[in-house]
């Protein structure tokens, strides 16, 4: 069956005419043509022109000669019916609970045709674009910009919609109309956009019928004369769609024996899930492309039937019938063997010998039946008995070791008394009856595919090993090796036990209770019966003799018929006399007996079983003698077989199905199973199956769970197999869960909307029924209504405090609902399981913030917010401002707003913030501290039922319901963002429903959904380090100390007396304190789940003094510091000054290759002392603090530091102690050292460089260091390269790498005590040089122009990135004064120093994983001209963003991947780089160029040749007329060529200021003095 269906958008007219046209043309050709008469022979055809009438009479037509593509033929009139609703919007879907309107009466009439019709394809005809389209439609993430949502017979899907777009005229163009972009014609329908409830999905998921959608014109209802030119386009694709749906297989599925077609009947292809039914008469239709495939063909009451390799081919359809069986039903196959009176014995293969087995030989019997039947079988020890024998179990199954959905589970345990061998003994055969009969017998083989059978031999191996042959009565081996009888040692509800458990009792406990079992007995001797519940008795009812009376269990009928069921069975024992020559006067009616009535025991396994599990466990006597001789055990097994087989069948007998979750569908485990009338009951198992035997009759069963409600249903069980009931739950009713979980507060869960002003009334009584609870009136709104607020505990300023508010918004009223739930639900709970919490936290509730008397919302406004003013909060109303002042007297840590307009937690920032990293400007979302933000929100959604997975009942989709408030709806008014900034106030809003006003009815329902979220929210406020920040004295500290964790700017205040208090992940944090005039100390500290962490700080006071040292003391000081750390420093000398001096350098770190290398640089001029004392004195702070402060033992563990405080020391000994003076500047031959480098840019090159400079220029090339700090004073700028003017003559002169130097540049001058200093000593130095405040980063050439600068030869020579930091104005301050400069530097040397690890590291390997050697990278399209190098490895610094890295290496193919480096931490990638295919010795790119440019260079010459011999001629006419050749050069040009070393660092053009030229301008293009740029 096949139908085409237009115009379901009523001006979308053109497929509504095409239609017409085509049954016009099917009918008037089917006699004159072929092709249409077998089209409509065997196909049948269903035609509907219009599926909108409505719509299409309130359509306007395209007007002519206005452009194909006009307004005219776009627009929206007609397009929904008369309700006005898109009726390709309106089908129920799979991505959304319930459609965006009520299903519509034309919505109706189409599912019902649909589901009423087996049809196998379809086309759904639209216009607007020309594309064919196909499913699915939508996606879970309901992404509007597209993403690609394939069907599981996306192949087919593709081939129909090939065969429209090819078969049309200009479909396959992909590009006929505005914004189409569409390859080959065809798209996905979510690829292109997503459409939630569209009729091409509903067909595929609800019916057989495969539809495409597909958009016929780019005008929607084109003029009457463009009609004859569509319908050319169209009808070949028109009758070819059609033909399609004789493509794959076809056939009848039919009932073996009577040869009748099945109607409904599943046909499924094996690796596609997706499933079609037959039709009527068992007929089918599956739609394939070509290919080799499994199909698997099932109906009720028959077997699964599966064709393997079915051919498809495009040529016709493959013709496939189908016959089923009806299965087995094993309790009617049981049925003719069961009784042993007139029995129909089985056809089996058995053992011909039979034996008794001591340990060792029931081993190897069970290990060989095992190694040879290892699809069926598994053989596992429990564990092992007192003596250390294994207490093996033989698991029986047709999928061994795993439970199947709905299968039941039997156990069989023998020799639980070790002298009674009987079950032992004949439990072997039967373990190899059910292996040598699978597959060859069919009852035996679905008895065991359809049951996991467990069979344990011997529970008591110790007893047996002990044990006689022969034994009739006596007690040797009875017991287990500790002399305890098993069957008296399990718990019991009747009496209480003597001995403890033993440790055979604890492994089959302890396997009992893994396993769901069903059924099972315990295989005993010494009689001949089955023994059935209760064996035990309360002792105030039992006779002296140990007789009893009848002690009957819930379930006494269904363990009588079990009892009965294995009697019968045996050949004798439903005789009832078994042992009338040991006991004649013993006699048991039908071989059955309730187990008190014969004689009371307790501590028994089956009485264990039925109190403790599912499992209903008979005991069964088998036979007077309990250990008889051997040559007698066939008669045992030849009495017992029937027995055995007909018992397990049981299990398989009354009531099975599953329980699941009515909405989700997925199984609920531990629901629980009651039958009315017996009290006993059994509970689902992992999956949600259940298993309740159950003797016939008519019974009324029910099923229950925790947090769901009961369903009952009555039922009628037969003598045949199970009869399946499935129970579907809907959620609980809000009593059962009160009672559960909220102490059973009646007021909670009435369907009350707690009015404003009951708001009161309400906290009075909270806190009148606690003392740790107090009403106080926080302040009075614009509308003078009185606002409350609620505590659970005294102040105290070293808890965390918790601010909890509803109502921030007018209008809201589902947070004061909630939140007064709550404080009732914490008054209650601080007599148990929150005291903890709530003794250590103190928590505010203010229920309503803001008056709802000022806006009217209507309580069925469920549509959710979508626009940010339904976000804003009047940040300035008084109710608001009431609300700071709290937060100004208390220092809440944490803060939650419960409010409306979505099912979705959001965090800051509301409105995106502009950040200043290193003068970069960026765009954040969410603050640094964004994890705590995301871990508090995910606290909150993961405890709600729903949140979390997304998408929201109003149309929000956010991963794990989380979002920051930007990404959703930008909100400039936002109370959440200034409790951040200003108050450093981890604050939340938790959006709980759709509605603004939710009805009475469902507050109860929204507070139990979020109840769960609230406690964990407030749980998590343990997560946190906390502590207190003091002076070494442990004094408070004066000035307001602060806390700052990890990498993030925000600095926490402290409060009190110098406490803090963070919520941070569980994780590793480091925690830095800082204080003005106290030096910064950061500690490592590990915080787990809800778990608070202590870390107090004890900081030391900033240095007052600090001395300068004269060239012998710096040697004494220098060698004092590293022989005092050994370990991580050591002073060397790189050189000799022209004086014979030692030019000292101290190397710390912990590693010999760390993985960078900084250098500082001071005393280039001997007059700058300043630089030198620092650079001193900073080897001092880092070696005296690495064992406190775990950033700088880390950074010393990561980094080669150098510092080579003195490269001038024959000018410092001749230098004078004044702030100007210039005496020793200059080396002993008065050489200005910063400009005895070699420069490129210089005109003639210095004659001699100075032995300091020789010595400082091999350090550096020895070192290859990654960044360099040159120290100077005499001015406060921070300069970087070029030092040097361009060669244009003046100006800016930057380096390919200018955009990170600045970034590292400006972020040092940005530290407050740098900037603090420099305004400082600009006001008192004035004639310092420098003055610009506002510009303190600076182009050397701009600033201090010189040649031969030490930063300028280092960064051409070694590609290190070196930055010049004047560090004050005055050459040589006072003591107290240089101090102040150490002071103001420290973080800012110290923070610059840690950026060399933040940047971007390639390991490049080839296929076999060996080193690529001299690869050259780009990044951002920018090349660095650096190498990887000898292992490989490429790195650079890099500012935090994005990268597409570009890779290429000689012999290899390119590699391109994307990167993002952190703000943190280098980014590390191993990238495997592939060798280039070879033609003629060349790769093949290169062989492809080559033969192009000879080609080229062919026709040049040949050109070249004409060319002379016109300019031979032409000469002549120009000669002597002032003619000349002009020559294209530009020697002004500013670039040069640079070679940087593996560990050079990048800026790619994206991060650069807007004013900034790119950082690889001289390497990209040329430039003429002009700016004028040369092709």
């Amino acid at each position: 069956m096949f139908k085409y269906v237009a115009n379901i958008h009523g001006n979308e007219a053109i497929g509504r005419e095409l239609i017409v046209y085509l049954a016009q043309y099917l009918l008037e050709n089917y006699n004159t043509s072929e092709r249409v008469k077998n089209l409509v022979d065997t196909t049948n055809i269903y035609l509907m022109p219009t599926a909108n009438p409505d719509g299409f009479e309130a359509a306007v037509q395209g007007i002519e000669n206005e452009g194909y593509n006009d307004d005219s033929c776009t627009g929206i009139i007609g397009r929904t019916n008369a309700n006005d609703v898109d009726l390709n919007r309106n089908f129920p879907d799979q991505f959304r609970a319930k459609p965006f309107a009520k299903i519509q009466q034309e919505t109706q009439l189409l599912t019902n045709w649909i589901s009423n019709n087996k049809f196998v394809l379809s086309a759904n005809l639209h216009g607007g674009s020309v594309v064919a389209s196909y499913p699915f439609d939508d996606s879970a993430k309901h992404f509007l910009d597209g993403v690609y949502s394939p069907s599981p017979d996306d192949a087919m899907f593709k081939q129909l919609a090939s065969t429209y777009a090819s078969n049309h005229k200009t479909m396959s163009d992909g590009h006929l109309c505005d914004g189409d972009d569409f390859k080959d014609g065809i798209t996905n329908g979510a690829d292109w956009y997503d459409v939630p409830g569209g009729m091409q999905d509903y067909n595929y998921l609800h019916s057989n019928c495969f539809e495409i959608t597909v958009e016929l014109s780019c005008c929607k209802y084109p003029p009457v004369d463009r009609l004859p030119i569509e319908w050319e386009n169209n009808k070949e694709s028109l009758l070819a769609y059609i033909e399609q749906v004789h493509k794959g297989v076809r056939g009848f599925v039919k009932d073996k024996k009577t040869g009748e077609g099945i109607s409904n009947a599943n046909v499924s292809v094996h690796g596609i899930n997706h499933t079609i039914t037959t039709a009527e008469f068992g007929d089918y239709w599956r739609l394939l492309v070509p290919g080799s495939y499994n199909l698997t063909f099932s109906a009720d009451g028959y077997e699964p039937q599966t064709k393997v390799n079915v051919r498809v081919v495009d040529e016709a359809p493959t013709e496939l019938t189908v016959l089923l069986k009806k299965p087995m039903i094993l309790s009617s196959f049981a049925f003719t063997f069961s009784n042993s009176t007139h029995r129909q014995p089985l056809s089996l293969q058995e053992p011909s010998t039979f034996k008794h087995h001591n340990h060792n030989e029931m081993t190897s019997f069970l290990r060989n039946l095992n190694t040879h039947y290892p699809d069926i079988t598994k053989l596992t020890s429990i564990g092992k008995s007192v003596q250390g024998r294994d207490l093996w179990v033989m698991e029986i199954s047709d999928k061994p070791g795993v439970h199947e959905e709905g299968e039941p589970e039997f156990k069989y345990i023998g020799n639980m008394h070790g002298n009674e061998v009987v079950g032992r003994e004949t439990l072997l055969p039967l373990i190899q009856v059910l292996c040598e009969n699978y597959g060859q017998n069919d009852f035996i083989t679905k008895l065991v595919d359809e049951t996991r059978i467990f069979i344990m031999p011997s529970m008591n191996p110790d007893g047996h090993e002990i044990a006689e042959e022969g034994d009739s009565q006596g007690v040797v081996g009875r017991n287990n090796a500790n002399d305890v009888d098993l069957n008296r040692n399990f718990p019991d509800l009747y009496a209480d036990r003597t001995e403890g458990l033993q440790i055979e009792t604890r492994h089959v406990m302890d396997w009992s209770k893994s396993h769901p079992f069903v059924l099972s007995a315990n295989l005993h001797g010494g009689s001949l019966v089955a023994n059935y519940p209760y064996d035990g008795i309360h002792s105030n009812r039992l006779h002296p003799s140990r007789h009893a009376s009848y002690n009957k269990s819930p379930d006494d009928k269904v363990f009588k018929h079990l009892a009965e069921a294995f009697s019968w069975a045996h050949t004798s024992m439903y005789t009832g006399r078994p042992c009338d020559d040991m006991y004649p006067s013993e006699h048991f009616h039908d071989g059955i007996t309730n187990g008190a009535h014969w004689y009371s025991l307790n501590g028994g396994m089956q009485d264990w079983n039925y109190f403790f599990t599912n499992d209903l466990e008979l005991t069964i006597e088998q036979g007077c003698i309990k250990y008889p001789l051997g040559k007698d055990l066939k008669s045992y097994w030849d009495a017992n077989k029937y027995s055995y087989l007909t018992y397990i069948v049981e299990a398989h007998k009354g009531v099975k199905g599953f329980v699941i979750d009515d909405d989700t569908g997925a199984g609920i485990k531990g629901a629980v199973i009651r039958v009315d009338g017996i009290n006993h009951t059994v509970e689902s198992a992992q999956d949600g199956d259940y298993w309740r035997v159950l003797a016939p009759g008519t019974y009324k069963i029910s099923a229950s769970a925790h947090k769901y409600s009961t369903v009952e249903k009555r039922i009628t069980v037969g003598l045949g197999d199970a009869q399946r009931v499935d129970f579907a739950l809907t959620s609980s009713a809000l009593e059962t869960w009160s009672a559960e979980e909220d102490f059973d507060i009646a007021e909670n869960i009435a369907a009350v909307d707690i009015a404003e002003t009951d708001i009161p009334k309400a906290l009075e009584a909270i806190a009148s029924s606690s003392d740790i609870a107090t009403k106080t009136v926080l302040g009075e709104d614009q509308t003078n209504q009185d606002m409350v607020t609620f505590s659970t505990s005294s102040e105290d300023a070293n808890k965390p405090h918790i601010l909890l508010v509803g109502g921030l918004r007018s209008g809201e009223s589902v947070g004061r609902n909630v939140l007064i739930r709550l404080a009732r639900h914490l008054v209650k709970g601080y007599e148990g399981h929150l005291k903890d919490l709530l003794d250590n936290v103190v928590i505010h509730i203010i229920p309503q913030v803001s008056s709802d008397n000022s806006i009217n919302i209507a309580s069925s406004d469920c549509s959710g917010y979508h626009n940010a003013q339904q976000l804003a909060v009047s940040l300035n109303s008084t109710s608001v401002s009431a609300l700071h002042d709290l937060m100004d007297r208390h220092p809440i840590s944490l803060a939650l707003s419960v409010e409306a307009g979505a099912e979705l937690v959001r965090f800051p920032w509301e409105r995106q913030r502009k950040q200043y990293d290193g003068g970069i400007r960026l765009i954040q979302q969410s603050p640094d501290s964004e994890p705590t933000f995301q871990m508090l929100a995910e606290t909150y959604t993961k405890n709600h039922p729903s949140m979390a997975e997304g998408p929201d009942p109003c149309g929000h989709q956010f991963t794990n319901g989380v979002t920051a408030g930007s990404k959703w709806l930008f909100n400039n008014m936002s109370f959440m963002d200034v409790a951040f900034a200003r108050r450093k106030t981890f604050m939340i809003s938790a959006h709980v429903t759709c509605c603004t006003k939710p009805e009475a009815k469902v507050m109860p329902k929204i507070y139990m959904e979020n109840l769960k979220s609230l406690l964990a929210f407030l749980q998590k406020s343990q997560q946190a380090v906390h502590g207190r920040v003091t002076d070494v004295h442990g004094n408070p500290i004066a000035v307001s100390a602060n806390v700052k964790f990890d990498r993030e700017i925000e600095l926490f205040p402290t409060f009190g007396d110098g406490h803090y208090y963070r919520v941070v992940t569980s994780d590793q944090h480091s925690v830095s304190a800082v204080a003005e005039g106290f030096e910064e100390l950061t500690q490592s500290v590990r915080v787990d789940e809800n778990e608070p962490v202590e870390k107090n700080f004890k900081l030391r006071h900033n240095i007052n003094v600090l001395a300068y040292h004269n060239y012998s003391d710096m040697q004494r000081v220098l060698q004092n510091m590293t022989d005092q750390h050994p370990t991580v420093a050591k002073v060397y000398s790189i050189g000799k000054s022209v004086e014979d001096r030692d030019i000292y350098a101290v190397k710390i770190g912990v590693q010999e290759m760390a993985s960078a290398k900084v250098a500082i640089v001071g005393g280039i001029h001997g007059n700058e002392a300043v630089s030198t004392a620092l650079a001193i004195e900073l080897v001092s702070y880092l070696l005296r603090s690495k064992d406190t402060d775990t950033n700088i033992a880390k950074l010393l563990k990561e980094t080669e530091i150098h510092v080579l405080p003195l490269l001038n020391p024959d000018g410092a000994v001749r230098s004078l102690d004044d702030c100007y003076e210039t005496e020793g500047q200059g080396n002993a031959l008065n050489v200005d050292l910063d400009t005895n480098f070699p420069s490129i840019y210089r005109a003639e090159p210095v004659s001699k460089q100075q032995p300091e400079t020789e010595a400082a220029m091999s350090w550096l090339k020895k070192n290859q260091f990654t960044l360099l700090l040159h120290l100077r004073d005499g001015n406060d700028v921070v300069s970087y390269p070029f030092d040097a003017p361009p060669k244009s003559g003046a100006g800016v002169h930057k380096t390919p790498r200018s955009g990170i130097l600045e970034f590292l540049a400006k972020s040092y001058i940005q530290e407050d005590a740098v900037k603090a200093f420099i305004n400082k000593d600009l006001s008192q130095y004035t004639t310092c040089y420098h003055s610009d405040t506002h510009n303190l980063t600076v182009n050397g050439a701009l600033f201090m122009l010189h040649f031969g600068s030490l930063v300028d030869y280092a960064f051409t020579s070694t590609g290190v990135l070196p930055l010049t930091i004047y560090t004050g104005c005055c050459h040589k301050p006072k003591a107290m004064e240089l101090a102040q400069v150490w002071n103001s530097h420290r973080s800012a040397l110290f923070r610059t120093i840690q950026k060399v690890h933040v940047g971007l590291e390639l390991n490049l390997k080839d296929e076999a994983g060996h080193p690529v050697l001299n690869a050259l990278i780009k990044l951002n399209g920018y090349q660095i001209i650096a190498k990887s190098d000898v292992d490989g490895i490429f790195y650079t610094m890099t500012m935090p963003g994005s990268y597409e890295v570009h890779v290429e290496a000689p012999g290899y193919e390119p590699v391109d991947l994307s990167v993002t480096v952190g703000q943190v931490e280098h980014v590390s990638k191993t990238v495997v780089m592939f060798r280039t295919q070879q033609i003629l010795g060349m790769s093949k790119k290169s062989f492809i160029a080559g033969t192009v440019a000879a080609a080229v260079l062919l026709v040049l010459s040949t050109v070249l040749v004409c060319c002379c011999c016109y300019k031979e001629k032409s000469s002549r006419l120009f000669k002597g007329n002032g003619f000349h050749p002009v020559r294209d050069y530009d020697d002004e040009t500013d670039g040069a060529g640079y070679t940087f070393n593996s560990k050079t660092a990048l800026l790619s053009d994206s991060y650069k200021d807007d004013e900034t030229d790119s950082d690889f301008d001289v390497f990209d293009r040329p430039r003429h003095a002009n700016g004028k740029s040369y092709k």
